[in-house]
């Protein structure tokens, strides 16, 4: 039986879970009331909009039909030939709002307006439509016409545009009621005048005294309902009725009553014993009404007052539980974990842990204290035991360091003397290659120069010219070969300091160089403008000077050069594009980079030395080269430059 309490008392998990429940239990008690409230609350007003205000409008349009049905028998008296058919449209349209009202609506008055109904249309149609034919001079019968087309109609629209408007207003219901309730009241004062002024037309002697009785109630309601906002209906109201009054000023001045009591007194007699009852009635419906809809709304206040304390009350008992609820966690769970907190921030921080107060707890926090506590004392232990080991592999590992590190000595030793040795090697080959050049450009000088000196005497045989050409011809590639070996050789000795060049004056240079062999060929040069490089100026020209050598030497007769800038599809650095024409069409490749590679046969072969020349120039200036040299097509030596799309 007390299983659960012992549990909420010794496990903050069912304390958690109890506060979880009682929580989420409230707010949804409290969701649920609200939008129970609140679905009542807008059916019981839905319902109420729903019937009495349709009920409300209908009793007060049977109100002004009523009395529209008493101004068609007096204007029928006063000769309008309209009147009857305006009587039938009129208690057609009162029929049609009657039927939209239900008897419980009417409170009892039902029975009573349908009777009056019935005796005013037989009683109109016996003692005044069937009993009198209008006759009148055309005068006044023309009086009752104008007055329908020019007064009563635009009222009507004038009216109805009016009520529409406030009807289309948002904000309280029973001010926009009273509104309505003051439209129709006007109205009513209007239809006094204009029954007044028929009656006059009719012979009423006293119809001139209601009139100006019912145009200044008119005008003290119509001020008295004028909230002061702009509406085109009133203005047109205001003008109309004040057209009216004219019309009827001039009527009484110049119309004398006459005869015609005996309609005269059917008419009274049926406004006196039936309008005015059926209109009684009507008003004491719309009465009813009016109290029913003060009813509910007291209704509907009371309830809401009652459910609004009801809220109140509920919100504050739960916000008094989440409170108590708060103050037990912050002491029994709250707390603790922050002591748990700081115990775990020293034990990472080998902070001592003495001073923190663990209280010895029956419940999942306290068997956590119990296990950082042991934990602590075993990591003190593990940490005594793993310093000693430390200790004794430290002594291990140092000896080992040592070793190793002398080993390293001893090896780096020997790797500086293998790097002098090749050092040393790399300079007697150079040497070498210096030596071997200088030592073989004298006997060539001599071989050279005894062959011219053989080849320039008289005494030699055709075969002597022969072999003296070949012998000429070879020691000039062989010393072509060891000038273009020892340019290899030094390019790395001309790269002195770098430099910011312009490129162009660097190819002006190269080229006039060789103007004389260029001109005596009709080459044609174009190139673009060339950005200043951060380079090795000397380099750059040798790198020029062996392209134009190598376009001399196997460009076509009608040589053209052409030096040109496109962009890397790949976003690199712009390319440079040395392009000379040629006349054999073999396909070419980037084989002749290499050294000793030569392409096609001309009438000057190289050493094939040159490209190799210009490839570690461009090695020299981190970028890259390829050739460009398609069958039947231009020769065309494309590279990189490292920096050139730098500004």
């Amino acid at each position: 039986m007390f299983r659960p309490f012992k549990r909420f008392r010794t496990s903050i998990a069912w304390r958690l879970r109890s506060a979880l429940v009682i929580g989420t239990t409230s707010i949804l008690s409290i969701a649920w009331f609200q939008i129970h409230f609140d679905t009542v609350a807008e059916r019981n007003i839905q319902s109420f909009v729903d019937d009495a205000v349709p009920a409300s409008l209908a009793t007060m349009t049977m109100l002004l039909k009523v009395s529209e049905l008493n101004v068609d028998l007096l204007a029928h008296a006063a000769g309008d030939t309209k009147a009857r058919s305006d009587f039938e449209e009129h208690l057609a349209e009162f029929r049609k709002h009657r039927a939209s009202v239900s008897a419980t609506s009417l409170h009892g008055e039902a029975g009573r307006l349908d009777d009056y109904l019935e005796d005013i249309v037989s009683l109109s149609r016996d003692r005044v439509f069937d009993a009198y034919d209008p006759g009148e001079p055309e005068s006044s019968g023309n009086a009752a016409l104008e007055l329908e087309r020019g007064i009563s109609a635009p009222l009507r629209r004038s009216f109805e545009e009016l009520i529409e408007a406030e009807l289309e207003k948002t904000g309280d219901i029973d001010a926009k009621m009273d509104r309505i309730t003051g439209i129709f009241a006007i109205e009513r004062a209007v239809v006094a005048m204009s029954t007044s002024y028929l009656a006059h037309g009719a012979g009423d002697r006293e119809a001139a005294g209601r009139f100006q009785a019912a145009f200044d109630a008119f005008g003290a309601m119509l001020d008295a309902w004028d909230s002061g906002e702009p509406s085109h209906a009133l203005a047109e109201i205001r003008r109309i009725v004040d057209e009216l009054h004219g019309r009827a000023t001039r009527l009484f001045r110049s119309h004398n009553p006459d005869a015609r009591k005996d309609i005269l007194t059917a008419i009274a007699f049926i406004e006196r014993y039936y309008f005015q009852p059926a209109r009684e009635t009507l008003q004491i419906a719309f009465d009813r009404i009016l109290n029913n809809i003060d009813e509910n709304r007291d209704r509907l206040s009371t309830k809401l007052g009652f459910t609004t304390r009801f809220l109140q009350v509920t919100s504050l008992c739960t916000l008094v539980i989440f409170i108590v609820f708060a103050f037990h966690f912050d002491c029994k769970l709250v707390r603790p974990i922050l002591h748990i907190e700081d115990f775990i921030e020293r034990m990472r921080t080998r902070r001592p842990v003495d001073g923190i107060p663990f209280e010895k707890r029956p419940d999942e926090i306290g068997a956590i204290q119990e296990s950082l506590l042991s934990y602590n004392r075993e990591s003190c232990e593990l940490e005594r035991l793993r310093a000693e080991q430390l200790r004794s592999v430290e002594r291990e590992h140092h000896s080992e360091l040592h070793r190793a590190y002398e080993e390293l000595k001893n090896r780096k030793q020997d790797l500086d003397i293998q790097t002098d040795r090749l050092r040393r090697a790399n300079a007697e080959l150079e040497r070498f290659v210096s030596i071997s050049s200088h030592d073989l450009r004298e006997p060539l000088k001599n071989i050279l120069g005894l062959c011219r000196l053989l080849q320039a005497g008289d005494t030699r045989s055709a075969d002597m010219d022969v072999y003296l050409e070949k012998i000429i011809a070879s020691a000039s590639r062989m010393g072509a070969l060891i000038d273009d070996l020892r340019s290899l050789t030094r390019l790395d000795q001309n790269r002195v300091e770098r430099e910011i060049r312009p490129l162009n004056g660097i190819i002006d240079s190269v080229i006039e160089e060789h103007r004389m062999a260029l001109d005596e060929r009709g080459a044609e040069t174009a190139f673009v403008d060339l950005p200043t490089l951060d380079c090795f100026p000397n380099i750059l020209w040798q790198l020029f000077d062996n392209l134009v050598r190598n376009a001399l030497r196997h460009g076509a007769m009608r040589l053209r050069i052409v030096i040109a800038l496109r962009d890397d599809p790949q976003g690199g650095p712009q390319i440079i594009v040395f392009t000379n024409n040629r006349d054999n069409g073999e396909q070419a490749g980037d084989e002749l980079l290499l050294p000793f590679r030569k392409g096609h046969a001309s009438p000057e072969c190289g050493t094939g030395i040159g490209l190799s020349i210009v490839r570690k120039a461009v090695d020299m200036h981190g970028g890259r080269i390829w050739i460009e040299c398609p069958r039947d097509g231009d020769f065309s030596v494309c590279f990189t430059l490292k920096g050139l799309n730098d500004d």
